[in-house]
């Protein structure tokens, strides 16, 4: 099957990287393995406190934040104004309030489902 490497932090080369992914597979050509490089900006857990990660390393993906590059680029590029992102914004907190309460009053999933696709 067919791999490709993509900057996980440029929010359009992987919209298409996707997209062209989700394509091939759906006329048959198999499955694609999509690498996206990007870099954890936090430990693995809520105790890691990251320290194995140099400063300058840090300092260096920070800068490349694909959220903040990405709503520049939007800023820059369209016609978008900084209202515009503001309430762009206010729908994403919306929507990800929503969910996080259907988690907390959805069912817990039945003990023998745990790892049910659960391939790692």
């Amino acid at each position: 099957f067919r791999g490709e490497t993509v900057d996980g932090n440029d929010p359009l080369a992987v919209y298409e990287a996707a997209t062209q992914a989700v394509e091939e597979c759906r006329i048959g050509r198999g499955p694609v393995l999509l690498e996206l490089l990007t870099y954890r900006r936090t430990g693995h857990s809520r105790r890691d406190p990251c320290r194995y990660q140099p400063k300058e390393e840090r300092s260096v993906w920070f800068a490349k934040d694909p959220i903040v590059g990405f709503a520049q680029a939007l800023l820059t590029f369209n016609d978008l104004d900084q209202r515009d992102l503001d309430k762009i914004r206010e729908e994403i907190d919306h929507e990800i309030e929503s969910a996080v309460e259907q988690a907390k009053v959805a069912p817990q999933p039945p003990v023998d489902e745990l790892l049910t696709d659960v391939y790692a």
